[in-house]
């Protein structure tokens, strides 16, 4: 994304380092949640090497999806050349959106606002309900800061760190870990249908992990939000 130092994440890509094959936790939800709502077409932003553009591709969405690298891209596109059910994998970037009004029923954006500058936040988030049509769906995932990760950097400032060595091939990415109060004010002009701080439990060579990590679903033009819930898994 914009002003965001991307080189560990081509280096790594174009090696087939840090792929992950599994689509996020959150994409069966939402994946769930649109059928529900009979929502077709689909925005994934940040698809990096496509696993949740693809896995939503196959459950019969029409899915697009946007990276800013062309390196990734082109990772991406590889691994979805034999895939039955494709998704279309264009090179996009969040600040600039290249899409129309009121284009998309649903936008997928996990784990990619918190390698943004905090100052471009409101910008990108604007943009991606600028895309959404009216009663569509957004959802997006951020890590906590009582996530493992956290203490793997250096404090940049308030809750932002540079990743070190001990993030192995990502050392040198800059990242954001959001708080509570941070995402009720990104998205105050939104409804929010839940907020949930989720526990999940990893082992990383050999080490185990606990992540905590936020998940939002947002509705477009509402002001209403839920209390926080919170849950494990």
């Amino acid at each position: 994304m914009a002003e965001v130092s991307q080189r560990p994440w081509e280096a790594a890509y174009s090696k087939g380092v840090g792929i992950v094959e599994r689509p996020a936790f959150l994409t069966y939800l939402a994946a769930e949640m649109m059928k529900r709502e009979t929502l077709k077409s689909v925005l994934d932003i940040g698809c990096a090497a496509g696993r949740n553009s693809v896995f939503l591709a196959r459950e019969g969405f029409d899915v697009v999806g946007i990276e800013p690298q062309s390196t990734i891209l082109e990772v991406a596109r590889s691994k979805v050349s034999d895939e039955g059910a494709k998704p279309r994998l264009l090179l996009g970037d969040l600040v600039d959106l290249p899409f129309k009004e009121s284009s998309f029923d649903a936008v997928l954006c996990l784990y990619v606002l918190m390698f943004l500058p905090v100052v471009k936040l409101a910008t990108c988030v604007r943009n991606i309900f600028q895309v959404l049509r009216d009663s569509g769906m957004a959802f997006f995932a951020f890590y906590s800061p009582e996530d493992a990760s956290f203490e793997m950097g250096e404090c940049l400032h308030e809750n932002t760190i540079r990743w070190d060595r001990r993030m192995g091939p990502w050392a040198g990415i800059e990242a954001h870990y959001f708080t509570h109060e941070e995402i009720l004010h990104l998205f105050n002009t939104v409804e929010i249908l839940s907020l949930h701080l989720v526990t999940q439990r990893e082992t990383h060579d050999g080490v185990p992990h606990v992540h905590r990590f936020w998940q939002v679903i947002c509705r477009k033009d509402s002001t209403t939000c839920t209390p926080v819930k919170e849950r494990t898994g």
